[in-house]
């Protein structure tokens, strides 16, 4: 094994068949050739996680795993979701909502969640006074400012990064738009039932469909006229259409990317010349309220607060 410094708390292990990259941020990195290599991000701070490992990806054949997959600040599921990684993303977003509700309040802090056993400890906590700004750089900083030491039980209910990781991931798996060029479900695992309606890059709203893994179609509006770009859903091979107000509009397709100009408010719709949208039934949602206990593997949720 050969173990390289990199910066901070970054290192590469190179072993006989594999490259381990840990917490890398910047710093020089030369990667070993003819070796697959797998990233640990142990958590989601910037002195510990950058999304240039996601450039590195795109060259070369990269896994990407937390230390801890279930961490709250860690970024497990977007980095997942942004590989497209569509064997474990829907896992690691689980995981994260099965440990996080080990305690009464859900999704919380200063938990042991192996053990089950809370870490009985005191915090110090910064002091903020009226009128004074918030400097999140140092947030971690244990002497910086003002501080009371108070119990950790009393942040056992407030831990929003984890419920963050887990909508971001969500969000991640269902759409991409963060190089301008919109993809949909690029990480959704095989067989999976979906839809959503959520907002991409450039000011377009996008609504998809999928059932049993199959991608419907592709509705975008736009708020503002532009060149709208998309990642063809589907195998090249299968013809596509774009329909405004009841007509086809014209479009390019360069490596996979559909190009169409959009007007401010108008709505298109993407789909296949062989399964337009209108040969698939239209059910509709129905149901009631659960309004009893909720449960996830044996776990219960929304109990009253502990706290």
């Amino acid at each position: 094994m050969k173990i390289t410094y990199i910066h901070h708390s970054s290192f590469l292990a190179e072993l006989k068949e594999t490259a381990l990259l840990f917490d890398y941020f910047q710093g020089n990195l030369s990667l070993p050739e003819g070796k697959p290599a797998v990233v640990f991000a142990s958590h989601r701070h910037g002195d510990h996680f950058s999304p240039v490992i996601f450039e590195l990806a795109k060259e070369r054949d990269f896994m990407v795993r937390n230390s801890e997959a279930t961490a709250g600040h860690n970024a497990a599921p977007e980095i997942g979701a942004r590989l497209g990684d569509k064997k474990d993303t829907m896992e690691l977003i689980r995981m994260f909502a099965l440990k996080y509700q080990v305690f009464k309040n859900g999704t919380c802090h200063f938990a042991d969640i192996r053990s089950g056993k809370r870490h009985e400890v005191k915090y110090r906590t910064r002091v903020i006074e009226s009128g004074m700004p918030t400097d999140w750089r140092k947030v971690h900083e244990k002497n910086d400012g003002k501080r009371v030491l108070l119990d950790t039980e009393v942040f056992l209910h407030c831990y929003f990064e984890a419920h963050a990781n887990i909508y971001t991931g969500i969000n991640e798996m269902l759409l991409q738009s963060c190089d301008g060029i919109i993809r949909v479900f690029p990480a959704a695992e095989q067989g999976m039932n979906a839809a959503f309606e959520l907002y991409a890059a450039g000011g377009f709203r996008v609504v998809s469909e999928m059932v049993r893994g199959e991608i419907l179609y592709v509705s975008v509006t736009a708020s503002v006229q532009s060149d709208c770009r998309l990642e063809n859903p589907w195998e090249q091979e299968e013809p596509i259409r774009i329909i405004s107000q009841d007509c086809e509009i014209p479009f390019e397709e360069m490596e996979g990317v559909v190009k169409f100009h959009m007007e401010a408010d108008e709505i298109c719709v993407i789909e296949r010349c062989n399964r337009p949208l209108c040969c698939y039934y239209q059910n509709e949602i129905t149901g009631k309220e659960n309004t009893g206990v909720k449960q996830f593997k044996g776990n219960q949720l929304g109990c009253d607060q502990e706290f």
